[in-house]
């Protein structure tokens, strides 16, 4: 299972390779789409192969949901998305003060397993630090 939700076979999406078997090579430019709206979903009777356009089409529009996320000013938590709290990571925005608190709830869960680790990181680079001199 991907983590949209896809089924997957290998590193191929399930219902493309269903489709695939069902029906020989699917077109360049064309998408699979579930009739049934079950993303895991393999019954070929479920699949239609469509041109981006129509599939586009019937889900309103893919550049509306685009807009959408642009027009949104702050994140799922409420911290407002500014030029010194946002990152773009492949993308993408995400809050920085999220980054941050995530980050201190994982060093706070893996501390006993971290910090032997950062110890000897220290330790390395002192010594390091010390034969350059």
């Amino acid at each position: 299972m991907t983590s949209m939700g896809y089924g997957a076979d290998g590193r191929d999406l399930a219902h493309r390779v269903a489709w695939s078997r069902a029906h020989g090579p699917i077109p360049d430019g064309m998408v699979i789409h579930h009739e049934c709206g079950n993303r895991p979903c393999v019954n070929v009777d479920h699949l239609r192969c469509l041109s981006h356009l129509e599939h586009n089409r019937i889900h309103q529009n893919a550049t509306a949901w685009y807009e959408r996320q642009r027009l949104k000013t702050h994140c799922p938590q409420g911290h407002e998305y500014t030029p010194e709290n946002t990152k773009l990571k492949r993308g993408r925005r995400h809050c920085r003060e999220c980054m941050r608190q995530q980050s201190r709830e994982y060093y706070a869960r893996n501390r006993e397993r971290l910090l032997p680790l950062m110890r000897e990181r220290t330790r390395k680079w002192n010594e390091r630090k010390k034969a350059s001199a």
